[in-house]
């Protein structure tokens, strides 16, 4: 077990040197070690989430100072990534919910804080503006709890100095 967790912490330690491969871990396989999968279309710091077993990459940073409007969806299944509708609010530091199958972007930095929320539907591959935040927040955290989105935490400053 101790291995498995000293893998899991050398890749945190390198993502944010915008890692730019897609490695697969299988905590169930005998041998615990890493296997690389298709590289990432957009090198990117990025939050994701999973919908009817695929992966999406909403939004991001990547080396260039403007956020990003990008979504990507990776299929474990096929190996292959898939460039999907761009999220109507470009935006970095966002959080990412899933919700009966849909994912929601809420936050983030645009460049400035937003309390922008969206959702996107995975079958039709359209985003829908939603009721925005009372607060603007970026570097936050939330998770959906029986069809609810708790919003938790962040800040609220600008990457303008």
């Amino acid at each position: 077990m101790l291995k498995k967790i000293k893998l899991i912490e050398h890749l945190a330690l390198i993502s944010p040197i915008m890692l730019i491969f897609c490695f697969l871990f299988d905590v169930n396989a005998e041998d615990g070690k890493w296997v690389k999968k298709g590289n990432m279309p957009t090198a990117k710091l990025s939050p994701s989430c999973v919908v009817n077993g695929k992966i999406y990459l909403v939004g991001g940073m990547s080396d260039s100072p403007n956020p990003l409007s990008t979504l990507e969806e990776y299929d474990p299944a096929t190996d292959k990534w898939t460039k999907k509708a761009d999220m109507p609010t470009p935006r970095g530091m966002l959080s990412v919910s899933v919700v009966n199958g849909k994912i929601y972007a809420i936050g983030g930095v645009s460049p400035s804080t937003t309390p922008a929320t969206e959702e996107y539907d995975p079958i039709t591959d359209k985003w829908t503006k939603k009721a925005d935040m009372p607060t603007p927040r970026s570097f936050l955290s939330a998770c959906a709890i029986n069809g609810k989105i708790y919003a938790i935490g962040g800040i609220n400053e600008s990457l303008k100095t």
